[in-house]
């Protein structure tokens, strides 16, 4: 045993001998993960796949604090404000902490820290207060994230139906949507789309782009082939992150925690054939 070894234990018997319990850290986080673990197995014995809750997070910052964030069969549909007039930028989103697989990930990822602190939903064993503080000598590094009202929803008749699925179901050929390009690059923000049987007729940036190049054309947005192709390149990517409409399955929004780069899809309509 290494003398650093041997003088933290003797360190150790000796508070204890004065009447103070110091629970060594590892010892803590090998109880915080075992109790995480079994919360873990509750919700999923629970097989609650379609749900909604509203997801908080306090800190320093200009963006909504509190959101409500549903689930349907298990796919994130709807990340929103829960202030219907708050105004915030779609990589402003807190994917982070949406859906149960991210936010018991968000969990494990604070035992350790400094200090840190977790509740369960005592009905469901979801994740109620995720708080971590890795460095105590440093400020605003701290995390604090709160899950309520959490509210089980009627399973979806298309439950076995995956996006492509329901897209494919829907047949539509005929459409138009406005797509924001967020990157850190040169190409304009916001793109007008269209697609006329199937195929793309319309692709070019509704915004001044004098030095744009036209040879450039970001294919990746164009139709409903191109996004799918793109939110299935992520693959297992935990940090990856796409939001499905929940009854067409047309892809909304494709980005990635860890990067700037996204699309978000709004002002999506089906046009007369």
């Amino acid at each position: 045993m290494k003398r650093s070894a041997i003088l933290s234990l003797f360190g150790a018997v000796l508070v204890l001998g004065l009447g103070v319990l110091v629970v060594p850290s590892f010892l803590q986080a090998r109880d915080a993960r075992s109790e995480l673990s079994s919360q873990r197995q509750r919700w999923e014995a629970a097989e609650i796949e379609s749900y909604r809750y509203v997801g908080s997070r306090v800190c320093l910052c200009d963006e909504p604090h509190d959101w409500v964030v549903e689930i349907r069969n298990g796919e994130v549909t709807s990340i929103v404000p829960l202030d219907d007039e708050a105004e915030f930028e779609p990589r402003d989103v807190p994917s982070f902490f949406a859906g149960s697989d991210r936010l018991f990930s968000l969990a494990e990822g604070v035992i350790g820290d400094d200090e840190y602190e977790l509740r369960y939903d005592e009905q469901t064993g979801l994740p109620t207060r995720i708080y971590g503080d890795p460095d105590i000598d440093t400020s605003d590094d701290q995390l604090l994230v709160i899950v309520s009202d959490i509210e089980r929803l009627p399973r979806d008749e298309r439950a076995d139906l995956g996006p492509r699925e329901r897209w494919a179901e829907a047949a539509l050929t005929d459409y138009r949507y406005l797509a924001e390009y967020h990157c850190d690059c040169d190409r304009p923000f916001l793109w007008s789309v269209e697609v006329r049987d199937g195929s793309v007729v319309e692709l070019h940036p509704l915004e001044a782009a004098e030095e744009y190049d036209h040879d450039d054309l970001p294919w990746e947005l164009a139709g409903a082939g191109n996004l799918f192709a793109w939110a299935e390149g992520m693959g297992s990517d935990e940090a990856a992150f796409v939001l499905y409409d929940d009854t067409t399955g047309f892809p909304l929004h494709i980005g990635n925690d860890e990067s700037p780069a996204r699309v978000v899809v709004r002002e999506f309509e089906v046009t007369p054939s």
